[in-house]
């Protein structure tokens, strides 16, 4: 039999050891200065590209005190579900496993808390404190400290043995867990842990908060808000020892010290981090110059019913506009049929919008639509009207570039087809911004026809909307419809569902009332998503399209690509159709001799990833016990397969173990 089992590395003793281990993992390694929990360098950059191992050495070959952090979010492909044990975490988490919490990688915090990760679900997810009672949530742009770090009370992080990233498999968030920690289930009030909130005066004269936990939090907003109160009284970014001096009174005052890790020396270590993240224009919303106050926006006179804003009168003299003259019945009926850009879903100059809950698949299906129409390529039996398609990325390219290599790949379509991304969101309640995207759109275009607009999402291209207001949602597609006016295209905003699914798109009914389509991307399980077109103003609804998720390799990774069911590719059978027996045969034969085995990094060996349903479905087919062994058959030869349970809880190690059957003479 081939040994296909990949050697166990050695068991690592020093940093440097465990961020190769880490990086091997394809995890994403940052240093950490010894007691502190944030990173020893600049960072962001490792947001998106990891440290190759010439940066790995020089950091921990030539600090050997650093200890080790790792990066959570969409290009590291985890995030982390942070408990801490003071604050009810504990029960928490034991609340959470009883609801279905998946077993996975997880470690323990010097504290008494512990760190679960979970692989990132493809959606933005903000880092956040106290989501539930305890629970904190480091996502995008989030990060944590692992083993072997020391923390400032002298212990180290260190991993559960039952749940060691070299044996455990990451497991998926499942969809309800989703929900939380992005933020579309609202958390449970009155939570331990969260911070309460009482007005007071602080000594700059700022409106501050009494503090009754949760002083990390405190400590990153009082920094900040001093921080911006210093900046546009000087003029000009403060310096340190101006900032820590002004923002350790009024922080100092409010927070009890009794409990380490909280004290002076982080604190000047987060003015330090605050300083220099504010200086590279890495803070969200705060520059390190005072801006100019912007003047106040005009009344809107808008439908309330749907949300449509009515044009505005203009201060300067209008320009002349072609009259509108009144159409009679032989006039309407003498007009032309619509025209489509993909035949009966998507009208020619329209406003559609997809949407759906998070992970369901919904970017999947319209990626693949745009690049039909930029390839001018029949979209599954449909005609397509070819164009120029401009895809605003508004959750960061994360894994775009993998899912189109993967749908080019499958579909065959050319890499030179005209289709353009813009790797950051639109502000869609700026007019000025979205002149700009037009522009920079018809410099792409380079005098050929525009097709199709993407914004995904809605939600990152209007923020600090109020999603319930037909005003402020009316604003917003007002100006999506002025771009579609002015590039004579399609517009697709990517929207979310609500809590309640089935009341169709978060928020206002401004944009059902303003659309021309909508569609609904819905799991009807077993890897397979049902297109649901809802609504047709121009024509009747086309009837729904399920897709089969179907699982393309582009080399080292792969991808998921929405085909039609009843078009899947010859030999590519459904996930669940798998042949049991082929699966086993293929689980014995990774092992290569050797007896025993995780069953993790079988799996992995097998399936080529740590996929999550492909966890469960092999392991669901091999017995537990040595008296209950499935036989497989490999060749010539036939094995006794079972697995043995390293342990009494749900997190125990699961090993896969064989043993050869004498054959008959």
């Amino acid at each position: 039999m081939p040994s296909s089992l990949p050697p166990t590395p050695h068991s690592p003793q020093t940093a440097l050891d465990w961020a190769r281990l880490y990086s091997g993992l394809g995890w994403s390694v940052v240093p950490v200065r010894r007691g502190e929990k944030i990173p020893a360098e600049k960072w962001a950059r490792f947001q998106t590209l990891p440290a190759d191992d010439p940066q790995l050495l020089a950091w921990f070959g030539d600090n050997p005190t650093f200890g080790v952090g790792l990066v959570q979010g969409k290009r590291a492909g985890t995030v982390v579900l942070d408990f801490d044990a003071a604050t009810g975490g504990m029960e928490t988490l034991a609340e959470l496993e009883r609801r279905g919490l998946p077993a996975s990688v997880r470690a323990f915090t010097p504290g008494g808390g512990c760190h679960v990760i979970l692989r990132h679900p493809g959606v933005y997810v903000p880092t956040r404190k106290a989501v539930m009672p305890g629970m904190d949530v480091r996502g995008d742009g989030g990060f944590i400290v692992a083993c072997p770090s020391i923390h400032a009370n002298g212990r180290a992080y260190v991993w559960d043995v039952d749940c060691h990233p070299e044996d455990a498999p990451v497991a998926d968030a499942p969809e309800w867990l989703v929900a939380i920690i992005t933020g579309d289930a609202a958390p449970q009030p009155d939570q331990p842990g969260e911070i309460v909130r009482v007005a007071a005066t602080g000594p700059l004269g700022l409106a501050v908060e009494r503090v009754t936990d949760g002083r990390e939090q405190y400590m990153r907003d009082t920094i900040l808000a001093v921080c911006r109160e210093l900046r546009d009284t000087l003029g000009r970014l403060p310096e340190e020892g101006e900032l820590f001096q002004a923002a350790w009174a009024q922080y100092a005052a409010k927070v009890d010290f009794a409990r380490a890790g909280r004290g002076e020396a982080e604190f000047r270590a987060k003015v330090r981090y605050t300083l220099s993240r504010v200086a590279a224009g890495q803070v969200r919303g705060m520059t390190a110059a005072p801006a100019a106050l912007p003047p106040p926006a005009p009344a809107l006179d808008y439908d309330p019913e749907t949300g449509e804003v009515f044009d505005q009168p203009s201060a300067t003299t209008p320009a002349a506009r072609p009259p509108i003259r009144l159409m009679s019945i032989a006039d309407i009926e003498a007009m032309p049929p619509p025209e489509w850009l993909i035949d009966g879903l998507i009208p020619e100059r329209g406003l559609v919008v997809p949407y759906g809950p998070p992970k369901v698949g919904k970017t999947f299906i319209v990626l693949s639509m745009a690049l039909h129409i930029a390839a001018g390529q029949a979209w599954f039996g449909r005609a397509v009207r070819q164009g120029v398609v401009v895809y605003i990325a508004g959750e960061g390219l994360g894994g775009l570039a993998l899912r189109i290599k993967a749908m080019r790949a499958r579909y065959q379509i050319a890499a030179d087809v005209p289709f353009f991304v813009r790797p950051k969101a639109v502000n869609f309640r700026d007019p000025a911004a979205v002149a700009e995207l037009a522009g920079m759109a018809r410099e792409a275009a380079a005098g050929a026809p525009i097709a199709l607009v993407v914004i995904d999402t809605l939600a990152r291209a209007m923020p600090g909307v109020d999603e319930n207001s037909a005003q402020e949602v009316g604003l917003v597609i007002a100006h999506c419809d002025a771009l579609k006016d002015e590039l004579a295209c399609a517009v697709a905003p990517i929207h979310h569902t609500g809590k309640d699914q089935e009341r169709g798109m978060r928020g206002s009914n401004a944009i059902h009332g303003a659309v021309d389509a909508t569609f609904r991307v819905k799991g009807a399980g077993k890897g397979r998503v049902v297109l649901i077109n809802e609504d047709q103003k121009d024509g009747e609804p086309a009837p729904p399209m399920t897709f089969l998720m179907e699982e393309v390799s582009t080399g080292l990774r792969s991808s998921l690509v929405p085909v039609l069911e009843d078009q899947r590719a010859p030999g590519r059978p459904r996930g669940d159709e798998t042949d049991p027996a082929d699966l086993l045969a293929r689980v014995v034969a990774a092992m290569g001799g050797v007896r025993e085995a995780p069953l993790g990094r079988l799996i992995e060996v097998v399936m080529g990833s740590r996929n999550g349903d492909a966890y469960r479905r092999i392991a669901s087919l091999i017995p537990a016990g040595s008296d209950n062994a499935v036989v497989v058959p490999v060749g010539r030869e036939r094995f006794r397969l079972w697995k043995r349970i390293a342990g009494e809880h749900r997190t125990a190690p699961i090993y896969a173990v064989i043993e050869q059957e004498e054959m008959d003479e």
